[in-house]
């Protein structure tokens, strides 16, 4: 009986995760930290997009 439960609640965990993954590879908000990962037409997007890399 207890390995029952234990088994729905991992499906549904995996079912949670999978499901929140998708939504955020969907939604494209997948670039942690970028104040422009889903903006495109702001001063601040120009500003860095002309500012050289460091790297």
């Amino acid at each position: 009986m207890w390995q029952e439960i234990s088994v729905y609640i991992i499906g549904i965990l995996v079912i949670i995760y999978l499901a929140r993954r998708i939504f955020l590879f969907v939604s494209g908000k997948s670039r942690k930290g970028d104040p422009c990962s889903d903006c495109d037409g702001c001063p601040l997007k120009s500003s860095q997009d002309k500012k050289p890399s460091s790297e």
